[in-house]
Order: structure tokens, then sequence, then C-alpha cells
């Protein structure tokens, strides 16, 4: 049976919860981005499969070549 060790915590008692909750955070962002990048990639493939075009407006048609 493999023990973890536990990560001592901040010793500082105005500054340690803060610490701790931006270790969290960082932990979550990474994460965050694992999951939307992930995500954005299929979406992509998806919409191109599909031929969605954003060009609907006059405006924007002058901008981009829409067919």
């Amino acid at each position: 049976m493999s023990r973890r060790v536990e990560k001592s915590p901040y010793e500082c008692h105005i500054h340690g919860p803060y610490r701790e909750y931006t270790d969290v955070l960082s932990h979550l962002k990474n994460w965050c981005l694992l999951w939307v990048t992930l995500g954005i990639i299929p979406l992509t493939i998806l919409l191109y499969t599909l031929k969605v075009s954003y060009c609907s407006d006059s405006h924007t048609a002058a901008l981009h070549r829409c067919l």
C-alpha cells in the first residue's frame, strides 16, 4: 500500500489560507485549459464539416470571402 505525502500547510496564519487557495486555483486553471482546448478542436472540426458560415451581414461579407 502506498501512502501519499501530505503537503505541509503554509505556516503563516495570515497568508497561509490565501496561498492554499491560489494553489487550488492554479490546479483548476490547468484542467480548465485542457478541457477547453479538447472541446474547441472537435467543435471546430464539426463546424467546418457542416460548413457553417458566420458571414451574414454586408459589412462582414466585405471583410471575408463568403461563398
